[in-house]
């Protein structure tokens, strides 16, 4: 009896570890539908303001998918990178941008999303409502977030959109800027 119940735990461990790995490779490969390829997510290599961290630029990455059930056939990509500018001269800012100001964090985002082929978006849409949890309480334009979509592209719901958020953090002295941008890709489920 004792061998039997060893051997009967043995094999449902295998099962489990069996089931684990199947599942993994299934998941890296993106064939089962509910779960989304990496290659789904649009992400950026822009570089952050500031370059001093110890792991990386940004203080923090994310990769987050959605599905909108009110429709039942778009899923969302969204990558979404997340940092802040320092006025400081400890840090290293890149050459020519002044992060003393809204407008001078704003020049360093707009001229590499520019140079990289994204215009802003100037008509009163809500693309970034969903996926920015930060336009609810930032205003669209200055001092809050800005719409981009890829030059040549219609501008639709599906199309590539970059949403970019800076504001001040005015508990410093000087005020230092935090920074959110995301990207938002979509795929219609047929």
């Amino acid at each position: 009896m004792n061998k039997l119940f060893r051997s009967l735990i043995v094999i449902i461990i295998l099962l489990i570890l069996l089931t684990m790995i199947t599942v993994t490779i299934i998941y890296s490969m993106g064939i089962y539908p509910g779960f989304p390829k990496l290659s789904s997510y649009l992400s950026l290599s822009i570089p952050s303001p500031i370059s001093h961290f110890p792991n990386g630029d940004w203080v923090y990455t994310q990769y987050t998918w959605y599905h909108d059930y009110s429709s039942g056939q778009t899923d969302f990509y969204v990558w979404r990178s997340e940092g802040s500018t320092s006025v400081s001269q400890k840090y290293p800012h890149p050459q020519g941008y002044d992060f003393s100001s809204w407008d001078g964090v704003f020049s360093y985002f707009n001229d590499w999303l520019t140079e990289n082929d994204w215009d802003q978006e100037k008509r009163n849409v809500k693309l970034c409502d969903k996926f920015l949890p930060e336009s609810k309480f930032l205003p669209r334009g200055e001092n809050g977030y800005l719409i981009y979509r890829k030059v040549g592209k219609e501008p639709l719901v599906i199309s590539p959109i970059v949403c970019l958020a800076i504001w001040e953090v005015p508990a410093y002295s000087p005020p230092d800027y935090r920074v959110v941008i995301i990207t938002v890709t979509s795929h219609i489920i047929d």
